[in-house]
């Protein structure tokens, strides 16, 4: 709403209000009499709105203060008429444009002129007819121009009053086509004011204003329709402002001692109104037409103030002061597209164009004249009005929303800004003041956006090209307009992907040094961008600075490597990293121009192994106050050393803090810099700054093998797959490591030979099983002596003499037996948890064969031979081992009374094979190892009933085992295969006992119950292996397998069955318990004697 007054030296005060916006118009009453005689107030009528087409134009409306509407156009049934349109509007006061009728519309009626009779107040234009499914709307009349008024003398003083514009019509909006203009608004009125007098001390004062300029109506929409479209989309223009009207004060004031005030003020100019959008959608769709937006309004020029003030040049006074009207601003550009609505799908494969924003209006003119003997003059003149902003590309309501541009989007430019008015004077007088001061020129209207996005969350995939609007010129030194971006995207968490081009709009040229700044490519915040095309920011008004070509505002940023990025970029808040999450780390982002982080924002980068994130600039790097947020995890090499994670031209600051994240035990991270590069230091947890994996360690073993790395990296260096897999481990995870990498399992061939061969050696000489050592025919039952067989009770005896006859006095013929064995076992035994060894399960199998030969009726000797295998494996799947053996041996026994001692000798050859995983590597071995060992026993058989025996005995046995130096092979080629060296190994054990037999039948035929009970003490050393990993020299250590036992209880219970007197079947368990073992063996035999 804009104001005009008149100030009538105190006299009296006339006001008028007035409605700016469209078809609007308040008046009030003067608050005072008026005393001019012959002013009269005209009709205030709109000007009337065009009529819609029709097939045959509609009549034209009628004239005058209240001019008729235009008749509507009518079809013709039969076809025969062209397309008509509707009727225009009234002039004068102006009636309403007819309707449109009709099937098929051409463009609507243009709106009518407002009228503007002598000495009426101007009235708003009309607003352009709508077309009727039509091609174009109709403009939008023009609004009238304000009232002339020349003042005259009168009684009390000297007045006039002033008239402001009427605002032009709305254009009217287009159901598929092109949107009608808006109409111009009207100019301003232009007051005159002339005043005289010559009383001495009179004081006589004048201020006038000119009427403002009316303001442009707004264009009309071209397509306002849903779904995909292949029809251009043209918005209306907006419509021009109307020009400011002159205000013109002239007073004398002759008498002695009198003063003349005079002000005179021009009308602001209108302002210009907005182009209408190209094409206005809701939902989603497809286009294939081309869309402008309309051009923005011109603002109306400000009219020029004049004051002229004439005094006594002897003792008079006077005062002129003079200002130019303001400009108007130019309206800003329609959008090209414009959609409404969330989570919507837009493809754009032709061309949308923003319109450009009207010029700014230029200020009045100022000019002052003043003579007297006290003489002052102000003369100011009007500052120009600002461009208009250029209409976006395209923009987006809404979140969710997916957009892929195939073909070209194109902002509008800003309209260049006014200049400003002149500043004029005259003067003379004894005593001068002087005031002038040009107007201010105005900054041209920023270039607009590409495509703006709105709401969250927002997919942008473009494949063609898009560019920011230029800034509008400035004239002096107030700086150009500033280019639009690009891309802008108002909220957060949206994704880019581009493979064209984005660029800013260039900055608007200036005649003084501050040229308008270019806009950026990208603008937005928590943005993803995955580029592989263009992104550039926009020249400045001289074509020397270009702007960033990504600004980001906040939130978490990441931007892909690849592509070209001209301008640099500046993180104003938030985060940024160079590579996209769950992307390979080691990738370098390029940058063509500087890099800015601002103080509290954050530099995140990765690094895996030897690599990490990076950014290349060609320009300086500030760095300022940022932060540095760095994620270390594994990757292909050491990450050890210096990274660098800036490269610019120049460093300018120093990061504020360092924030690293790693599970690593073993690194500490800082931060350094010189002239070009910002790096990322990464050292060892040592006080060298090398590694030491020892501080990590809680049990022998993995301090061993923390202790061969240590010596081995110190020695060659902290690096190599090996080493690269461990640095960055957690404390826990080393440690798990390291007993991983220890090479356990091999110790487990060393515990498998002794317990092999200890069965064998058993098996030899046992009488539970094999029954070697009993009676040939004749010779009494098994492990009796013959005159305890006659002592057994009636019905044993009878059987047992029935399968052994008494044998010949002077010979015996049954020297030989044949006899087999299956043997095997499994068992237990515990880790120690200090030395760190695992759990370890052990089992055996074999098959025995021997042959004996009776020397004499109480000495046996034989030979035997074995064929079988060991399984051993670790905890947590550790590792595992298997062997297969051959055992050969030789035994003998004598039995003297009811005493008896035997002896067993046995040789064994392993062929073992090892396998294990460490950290991802599969690793075997394949070696031999060879035993050999030896058994005593002695024992005394005690009758306590005639069926019920006990034996105690006592036996000590030794073993050797060795096996040469071998290698694992590494599968996988990491460095984890470990070097064993030649091993030799005994074990000594002693045993005390008792052995107890039952005879007894079953089915009528013999059978003996025997059992035992012993404690047996080991001389033995915990299994222990030197190795060193293949890949690191000065790699020594030793790894412990579980402890053997030193001290166990032996039991065994089993049985002979002499099924008649050439075959026997026997069989036995074996248990032997100690402290963290259990162990269990099984044998079963069968025995040909003849």
């Amino acid at each position: 709403m804009g104001r005009q007054s008149v100030s009538l030296g105190g006299v009296m005060k006339f006001s008028t209000l007035f409605d700016r916006r469209r078809n609007a118009l308040l008046t009030s009453a003067a608050l005072g009499l008026i005393l001019a005689s012959g002013l009269t107030t005209a009709g205030h009528a709109d000007g009337g709105t065009g009529g819609a087409s029709g097939l045959v134009a509609g009549g034209a409306g009628g004239i005058g203060d209240s001019g008729a509407a235009g008749s509507d156009g009518t079809s013709n049934v039969n076809g025969a008429n062209s397309f008509g349109s509707g009727g225009g509007g009234g002039a004068g006061g102006g009636g309403s444009g007819g309707a449109g009728g009709g099937i098929l519309g051409g463009p609507g009626g243009a709106g009518g002129t407002a009228g503007s009779p002598n000495g009426a107040i101007g009235n708003s234009g009309g607003g352009g007819g709508g077309g009727f499914n039509g091609v174009v709307g109709g403009n939008g009349g023009n609004g009238g121009s304000g009232q002339s008024v020349t003042g005259g003398v009168f009684v009390a003083g000297t007045f006039a009053v002033d008239g402001a514009g009427g605002g032009g019509g709305g254009g009217g909006g287009s159901g598929i086509g092109t949107g009608g203009s808006g109409g111009a608004g009207g100019g301003g009125g232009t007051p005159i004011m002339s005043a005289s007098s010559s009383g001495a001390g009179d004081i006589v004062t004048a201020i006038i204003s000119g009427g403002g300029g009316g303001n442009g109506g707004d264009g009309g929409v071209g397509n306002l329709q849903g779904g995909s479209f292949s029809t251009s989309g043209v918005g209306g223009a907006g419509g021009a402002g109307g020009i400011g009207g002159e205000g013109n004060a002239d007073v004398t004031a002759t008498g002695s001692g009198a003063t003349a005030n005079a002000t005179g003020t021009g009308g602001n100019g209108g302002n210009g109104s907005n182009g209408g959008v190209g094409n206005l959608q809701v939902g989603s769709f497809t286009f294939n037409a081309n869309s402008i937006g309309g051009a923005g309004g011109a603002g109306g020029a400000g009219g020029q103030g004049i004051a002229k003030a004439t005094g006594n040049a002897v003792d008079g006074a006077a005062s002129a002061t003079a200002t130019g009207g303001t400009g108007g601003t130019g309206g800003n550009g329609g959008a090209g597209l414009e959609v409404t609505g969330s989570n919507v799908t837009v493809i754009n494969a032709a061309t949308s164009t923003g319109g450009n924003g009207g010029a700014g209006g230029h200020g009045g003119a100022a000019n002052a004249t003043a003579s007297g003997e006290f003489a002052t003059v102000v003369s100011t003149g009007g500052n120009g009005g600002k461009g208009g902003i250029g209409g976006a590309g395209a923009v987006f309501i809404g979140s969710g929303v997916s957009f892929t541009n195939l073909g070209a989007v194109q902002a509008g430019s800003g309209g260049g800004g006014g200049t400003g008015g002149s500043a004029a004077h005259t003067i003379s007088g004894l005593l001068q003041s002087i005031t002038s001061n040009v107007g201010d020129a105005a900054m041209g209207g920023a270039g607009g956006t590409g495509v703006l996005f709105g709401g969250a969350n927002s997919f942008f995939n473009n494949a063609g090209s898009v560019a920011g609007g230029a800034g509008g010129a400035s004239i002096g030194l107030i700086a150009g307009g500033q280019g639009g971006a690009g891309v802008q995207f108002a909220a957060s968490g949206a994704r880019l992907v581009n493979s064209g081009q984005i660029s800013g709009g260039d900055g608007g040229a200036s005649f003084g040094p501050n040229k308008g700044a270019g806009g950026a490519g990208v603008i937005g915040s928590g943005l993803t961008i995955s580029n592989s095309g263009t992104i550039s920011g926009g020249l400045d008004g001289g074509g020397t600075v270009r702007q960033f070509a990504i600004e980001l505002t906040g939130g978490s940023n990441a931007i892909s490597p690849g592509g070209t990025i001209t301008g640099g970029i500046q993180l104003q808040a938030g985060s940024l990293m160079p590579a996209l999450p769950g992307s390979t780390v080691g990738a370098t982002l390029n940058v063509n121009g500087p890099m800015f982080l601002a103080p509290g924002s954050a530099y995140t980068i990765r690094v895996g192994g030897a690599a990490n994130d990076s950014i290349t600039a060609t320009g300086v790097a500030t760095v300022s106050g940022a932060t540095v947020s760095a994620t270390i995890a594994g990757g292909s090499g050491s990450p050890l050393g210096q990274h660098a994670i800036i490269t610019a031209s120049a460093i300018s600051g120093t990061f504020a803090s360092l924030s690293a994240s790693s599970t690593s035990a073993f690194l500490q991270e800082s931060l350094s810099y010189d002239a070009t590069h910002v790096y990322l230091n990464i050292t060892g947890n040592g006080a060298d700054g090398t590694v030491d994996f020892t501080t990590v360690t809680q049990t022998v073993n993995q301090f061993n093998v923390a202790s061969a790395l240590n010596a081995a990296g110190n020695a060659n260096g902290f690096s190599g797959p090996l080493f690269n897999a461990l640095v960055g481990l957690s404390a826990a995870q080393a440690r798990a490591a390291f007993t991983v990498l220890d090479g356990e399992a091999a110790t487990g061939a060393q515990r498998a030979s002794f317990r092999f061969m200890d069965q064998f050696l058993n098996l030899m000489l046992n009488p539970f099983v094999d029954g070697h050592f009993g009676a040939v025919t004749g010779g009494g039952v098994t492990g009796f002596a013959p005159e305890e067989q006659a002592n057994l009770p009636p019905e044993l005896a009878q059987a047992y003499a029935s399968m052994f006859k008494a044998p010949p006095p002077a010979s015996f013929e049954q020297r030989w037996s044949l006899w087999n064995a299956a043997f095997g076992g499994s068992g237990k035994t515990s880790g120690d948890p200090v030395i760190g060894s695992t759990d370890t399960r052990l089992s055996t199998y074999g098959f025995a064969g021997g042959i004996d030969y009776r020397l004499s009726p109480s000495t046996v000797i034989g030979l035997a031979a074995a064929g079988g295998g060991t399984n051993w494996g670790l905890s947590n799947s550790l590792g595992s081992g298997r062997s297969e053996s051959a055992q050969i041996g030789a035994y003998a026994r004598t039995v003297i009374g009811p005493a008896y001692i035997a002896e067993s000798i046995a040789f064994a050859n392993h062929w073992f094979t090892t396998d294990r995983t460490a950290l991802g590597g599969n690793l075997r071995a394949t070696f031999t190892g060879q035993s050999i060992g030896a058994r005593i026993e002695g024992g005394y058989r005690l009758a306590v009933t005639p069926n019920f025996g006990i034996t105690p005995y006592a036996a000590a046995q030794a073993q050797a085992f060795r096996s040469g130096a071998y290698s694992e092979t590494d599968v996988n080629n990491l460095g984890f295969g470990l070097t064993y060296t030649a091993k030799q190994a005994t074990d000594v054990r002693t045993e005390l006992g008792a052995r107890f037999d039952h005879p007894t039948l079953l089915g009528g035929t013999p059978l003996i119950v025997r059992a035992r009970l012993a404690w047996a003490h080991d001389f033995v050393d915990t299994p222990s292996l030197n190795a060193a990993f293949q890949a690191l020299p000065l790699s020594n250590f030793t790894v412990f397998g579980a402890p053997i036992p030193h001290d166990s209880g032996l039991a065994s219970i089993g049985a002979d069955w002499y099924l008649n007197q050439n075959w026997k079947l026997l069989a036995k368990f074996d248990g032997e318990f100690a402290k963290r073992s259990d162990l269990y063996a099984g044998t079963v035999a069968l025995r040909y004697s003849w």
